[in-house]
């Protein structure tokens, strides 16, 4: 008797989906390329003044091996960091569709936030992440989930950015950068990222201290085409929305009470 056969695998996103993904994944990688620079940089630098040292060891009248061979290891490490952004950022470039995998939550909201890292320096940004002690999974595929919150996060970063002497409240379980109970833009910009279980759900929320959204982007946000920066595409929270959807979950925009935005994603469990 022969063994039943084993389903194909069915993609989680549908080819047209994939093609509109894949056209707002090359406008946010466009995005990314200033930080991929700087984090591929700063470990080449670092590693060519090393290997400078390295000679100047070895050049000595009487050769101080130990030293030279100590920053030569110190160079292998940099290089590994330099090596380690090219391949995060090759899989986040990847075009191919992936099977669903075990995806930890915890860890994806990690690698996010990093590779936003320069841009949270450059605009002065304080970042606050809550997660949960217990790893949270689902399954699904990572890249398209990347795309998510590296996407939601920039336009994070890019309110803030727009922000010009404004003055609102600071929520007020945010204990740092405190100013008489007011947050100023100039000096005071945060982002919080938590992560919780919510039922068989993850929940996934990224909060900011922008402008917020008026009724008229709350309306339409998640609208293909639709952007309020003059250089965008439309598409980001469109292919969120998309994403969010194909994994069995949703995702939604609210105005905290305190002034600012925040994006919700939620997200099935594995098992739940």
């Amino acid at each position: 008797m022969m063994p039943p056969m084993t389903p194909p695998h069915r993609p989680l996103l549908a080819p047209e989906e994939r093609a509109a993904l894949r056209g707002a994944r090359v406008s946010m990688l466009g995005e990314l390329c200033a930080t991929v620079v700087h984090d591929v940089l700063q470990p080449i630098s670092a590693s060519v003044m090393r290997g400078h040292a390295a000679l100047r060891w070895l050049r000595l009248a009487r050769p101080d091996v130990p030293e030279a061979i100590a920053a030569i290891e110190r160079m292998i490490v940099d290089a590994d960091r330099a090596m380690e952004v090219v391949t995060r950022f090759r899989a986040l470039a990847s075009d191919k569709p992936a099977a669903p995998e075990t995806v930890v939550l915890n860890a994806l909201a990690r690698e996010c936030l990093a590779w936003l890292d320069h841009e949270f320096e450059r605009h002065r940004i304080a970042v606050e992440v809550v997660l949960p002690r217990d790893d949270l999974r689902l399954l699904g595929e990572r890249v398209p989930l990347q795309q998510v919150l590296i996407n939601v996060l920039m336009n994070a970063v890019q309110a803030i950015a727009r922000v010009t002497e404004t003055i609102r409240e600071v929520p007020p379980d945010i204990p740092h950068q405190r100013h008489h109970g007011r947050f100023h833009e100039s000096g005071e910009r945060w982002i919080r990222l938590t992560l919780t279980r919510v039922g068989r759900e993850a929940e996934i929320a990224i909060q900011d201290s922008g402008p917020g959204f008026g009724d008229a982007v709350m309306a339409r946000m998640f609208d293909a085409f639709f952007t309020t920066r003059a250089d965008g595409m439309g598409m980001g929270l469109a292919i969120c929305r998309t994403i969010a959807h194909a994994h069995g979950g949703d995702i939604r925009a609210e105005r905290p009470r305190e002034g600012g935005a925040r994006i919700v994603v939620r997200l099935p469990l594995l098992g739940m």
